[in-house]
């Protein structure tokens, strides 16, 4: 997400109940010395537990994590949450953030764009969609600027716009599908 993104996102989480079955990572493009302000303020509108990753951690069910500033977030073959130093562009990186779910997780990862400027994350969304996961980009109706979903459904990452009332739904009832079956990871963890 980037402009209204925060908005949006505080719709989402707080429509996502505690016990979530999976993590969710986020890519909000943020000006550096925000992002614990909002992981702050999202903290006191949903049940989830909001966060900022830490290299190396193992992601775990019911959490959104959020990069440090100037980094963007990736998950390693592993499932293990990765920071790395953002090199221009949109920051955190949204393609970046997409392109490693669809790397570790596969038909098991998702993803979704929503509001904002420019054209980050639509590919990254087109590699969760050719791996046969799940994919969503926000409708322009609820959009505060349609860019980057549109940039993800003219790529067709995606079947056309979500409501963002919507959103949290369609994560809960991907959580449901038969192809989403968290697998075992080398240390006996959850993947």
């Amino acid at each position: 997400a980037s402009t209204g993104g925060p908005p949006a996102l505080a719709e989402v989480l707080s429509k996502l109940p505690r016990d979530l079955p999976v993590p969710m990572l986020v890519a909000q493009h943020i000006t550096v010395g925000f992002t614990q302000g909002m992981v702050r303020w999202l903290s006191q509108v949903c049940e989830l537990q909001v966060g900022v990753a830490r290299d190396g951690e193992r992601l775990e069910p019911g959490r959104v994590y959020f990069p440090l500033d100037g980094h963007d977030l990736l998950v390693d073959s592993v499932g293990l949450a990765r920071l790395q130093r953002s090199h221009g562009g949109p920051c955190p990186n949204g393609d970046v953030l997409l392109n490693s779910l669809a790397m570790a997780y596969g038909r098991r990862s998702g993803g979704g764009v929503l509001t904002g400027m420019g054209e980050d994350g639509a590919r990254g969304l087109l590699a969760i969609r050719q791996a046969g996961a799940v994919t969503l980009a926000q409708d322009e109706a609820s959009s505060v600027v349609y860019g980057m979903p549109r940039a993800a459904v003219e790529l067709k990452a995606t079947d056309g716009g979500t409501p963002l009332a919507l959103v949290a739904d369609l994560i809960l009832q991907s959580c449901q599908r038969p192809s989403f079956r968290p697998s075992r990871g080398p240390e006996g963890g959850a993947r």
